[in-house]
């Protein structure tokens, strides 16, 4: 095969000589007029690049010393005509790759520079190209990103088909220190969508994220940046190059939309690709901003409308204990001179009117009538002496599984609030267990850091509370109304119903917190998110 009619000058990073002299003989066999400078340090390549003019630059692995992921990213970022080709170990212990791989890549390398001469054909085929960018690029903006799972389907099956990568997907950061959670994605050879993979990245990749408009690796498995993820995700779906696009909310990356490109033939990113998943990842940012936007509407009318239920619950609760002090005292009377034969019924009206003073009490708290004490909490020391009460009060000892971080988790709460609270979210969590069925419950602990998604956290570091159960779940029609008074999942004739979620986010409100819930066929998740405080001496 002829060479291009152009000499080809590839810049070689690597300590040993000869391994430079090798890789020029290897590129010009293969029909390449290759000309091979060597480079040894970051300082080096840096002055390298800001003299001459390389079209590839072959970075031999392990890296030098002195040069890490950053030196690569700001490659990408001031010579991004330049392609990056990797490669493992020198002549003596190369590890074994397929013949040829090296000089494909560099092929592919040169087919897509930018800077390369054009004819006539790669004109048009480049002009055709970007007519078709901009059409798809069209079309998305000009769909409603209001339902952000539809936005998300079509972006990502929209980039597959324009970019021809087999997969697309929107993963976002959560937890310190961050894992990836998928959001959405699309596998274009199977036309599915799919979501729920979670994996651990590594560093190197979330620091390049953030130093990058985008992450483009022509050899994902080889690169530095994305070694973490080979064997877990690269390596078993079969991913070579990678084109991942962060997406940023108020100058901080909170995800990443994924290309990834399968199969033995080298892929290079041109710019214009870069671009466009650029631009995807802005419109991925763009839904995510109407998303919590409506969500804090929809939420401020869920607030709006509380108050009003707590206001008109404050005015009955109090017209009720009045009417209740009244008849109380009245059954104390008539108790002490009754007849005995009379003494049971009327033991039985004392102990209805109690249960009615302790229904007047939820509606009390509904309506904020009772001013909490808060002083410094250890949630950690907290909640294994708070759930042994509970579960012995219950009758499900051993029936709950508690996870607690070994760390100290402060807050500052009303101790007595805090336990009701508890109490109700494991007592539902109890009653959803199936007929015949030992109750399974599991109560986390955590903390949680950056959780910009939690409404009216503002992105707060906080507590984590987590009650799941493994019942049936929650209706979608009764989720909506879930904390609002005489809203309850329980059947009908069940017990008493509707007051006991009302209460504990009412309590969890006057804490500065919130409480959230999840559900599915396979259970419930109920989280109470709390402010983490700076405790000097947490109670105990």
């Amino acid at each position: 095969m002829e060479g291009p009619a152009e000499p080809v000058s590839v810049l070689h990073l690597v300590d040993d000589p000869s391994d430079t002299h090798l890789l020029q003989q290897e590129l010009r066999a293969a029909g390449l007029r290759a000309t091979v400078a060597r480079v040894t340090t970051a300082a080096t390549l840096r002055e390298a690049l800001a003299a001459g003019s390389f079209q590839v630059l072959v970075v031999d692995l392990p890296l030098a010393a002195d040069v890490g992921p950053a030196l690569l990213d700001e490659v990408a970022t001031s010579w991004p005509q330049l392609a990056v080709v990797y490669r493992w170990g020198g002549a003596g212990d190369r590890i074994a790759e397929e013949p040829g791989t090296l000089v494909r890549q560099v092929r592919a390398a040169l087919a897509s520079n930018p800077e390369r001469p054009q004819d006539r054909r790669d004109r048009q085929r480049l002009l055709a190209e970007a007519v078709r960018f901009r059409h798809a690029h069209l079309e998305l903006v000009r769909d409603d990103l209001g339902d952000f799972a539809a936005a998300l389907r079509k972006i990502t099956a929209t980039m597959a088909d324009l970019l021809r990568v087999e997969r697309v997907g929107y993963w976002e950061f959560r937890g310190d220190p961050p894992a990836l959670h998928c959001i959405g994605g699309f596998t274009r050879s199977m036309g599915r969508h799919e979501q729920g993979a979670v994996l651990t990245a590594g560093v190197d990749y979330f620091r390049s994220l953030a130093a990058s408009l985008s992450l483009a690796t022509a050899d994902a498995e080889h690169d530095p940046r994305t070694h973490a993820l080979v064997a877990d995700y690269l390596r078993p779906l079969g991913i070579t190059a990678l084109l991942d696009a962060p997406v940023r909310r108020d100058g901080r990356v909170v995800g990443v939309l994924c290309h990834e490109h399968t199969g033995v033939e080298p892929r290079v990113w041109s710019l214009l690709e870069e671009c466009a998943a650029t631009r995807a990842a802005g419109l991925v940012a763009r839904a995510l901003e109407v998303r919590d936007r409506r969500d804090l509407q929809q939420r401020i009318v869920r607030l709006e409308q509380l108050d009003a239920i707590g206001d008109v619950a404050r005015g009955v609760a109090h017209d009720m204990n009045n009417a209740l002090t009244v008849l109380q005292g009245n059954l104390d009377e008539l108790q002490a001179g009754t007849d005995p034969a009379h003494g049971e019924a009327l033991s039985a009206t004392r102990h209805a009117t109690a249960a009615l003073r302790d229904l007047v009490r939820a509606l009390g708290t509904v309506g904020r009538c009772d001013a909490l004490v808060l002083a410094p909490v250890d949630l950690a020391a907290w909640l294994p002496a708070e759930l042994a009460v509970i579960e012995n009060g219950l009758g499900v000892r051993g029936g709950v599984r508690a996870t607690v971080p070994a760390v100290p988790v402060p807050v500052q709460a009303d101790r007595a609030a805090l336990a009701r609270v508890l109490l109700n979210l494991v007592k539902n969590a109890v009653e959803s267990t199936p007929a015949g069925a030992a109750p399974r419950i599991e109560v986390a602990l955590t903390v949680a850091r950056g959780e910009a998604a939690v409404p009216g956290l503002d992105g707060r570091s906080c507590a984590r509370l987590e009650v799941r159960d493994h019942g049936t779940g929650i209706a979608p029609a009764i989720r909506a109304r879930l904390f609002q008074p005489m809203v309850s999942t329980k059947a009908v004739g069940a017990g008493p119903r509707g007051m006991g979620l009302a209460t504990s986010f009412a309590l969890v409100r006057q804490h500065g917190g919130t409480i959230t819930a999840d559900s599915d066929g396979r259970g419930s998740t109920f989280r109470v998110w709390l402010p983490l405080a700076v405790a000097a001496s947490p109670t105990r």
